[in-house]
């Protein structure tokens, strides 16, 4: 996770970004006062561990389809934020 926010944050212009952890005990505290924070905490895996999807059966049925490179999807949404940020 941390090699994939280091990525969108030098393409977004801001290579030296600091990084932050999330505060999971403070959350364990806030989750009594807000029950949203404590969703929160259960889906703490996906921060902590990579998460691998089998595409077999997509495959199969698309075989022809192409992957968007990471770099270029990150720059798309980084474009599409700016472009909405812009507007009136």
């Amino acid at each position: 996770m941390e090699d994939f926010l280091r990525q969108v944050a030098r393409l977004a212009g801001y290579p030296d970004l600091r990084l932050k952890t999330t505060p999971w005990p403070l959350l364990y505290l806030a989750g009594t006062l807000y029950p949203a924070f404590m969703e929160l905490l259960e889906i703490r895996y996906l921060w902590k561990e990579s998460v691998i999807i089998d595409d077999t059966r997509r495959r199969q049925l698309l075989p022809d389809f192409q992957p968007t490179p990471i770099e270029t999807a990150i720059k798309a949404t980084l474009e599409s934020y700016r472009a909405e940020a812009i507007k009136p």
